[in-house]
């Protein structure tokens, strides 16, 4: 089950107690409940006291006029909490992909395995 909100109110004072609530509902349907807070979520390195099994850290990146570090942020701030990290992104990725692909297809053979540290 995912949780939806991706932040924890701090104008609603019961939300934290519907969370903890609604986590109860979903262990006694043997479910696992999950939750992908934003950077600046509120509580979100909070997610094993408000009832989650899991929560994945999203930077917000993408989408935002962000610094480049903000992607290494949210690894360190995930790896410090016990979190995943999550990566939102548009079609954009996909040119990027098609880039990427193009350029390495075109390497010559030995550039290639020179590049494969396991051919060390």
């Amino acid at each position: 089950m995912y949780w939806l909100s991706e932040v924890v109110s701090y104008s609603n004072p019961h939300e934290e107690e519907l969370i903890r609530y609604k986590s109860s509902v979903v262990y006694r349907a043997g479910l696992k409940f999950f939750w992908i807070p934003f950077f600046y979520g509120n509580r979100a390195f909070h997610w094993k006291q408000l009832g989650f099994d899991a929560a994945v850290l999203q930077p917000n990146h993408f989408f935002n006029d962000t610094r480049e570090e903000r992607i290494q942020d949210t690894a360190e701030l995930a790896i410090t909490y016990g979190m995943g990290v999550e990566i939102e992104c548009d079609e954009r990725m996909n040119w990027m992909y098609q880039f990427i692909k193009g350029t390495y297809e075109k390497q010559s053979e030995a550039e290639l395995q020179a590049s494969d540290s396991s051919n060390l």
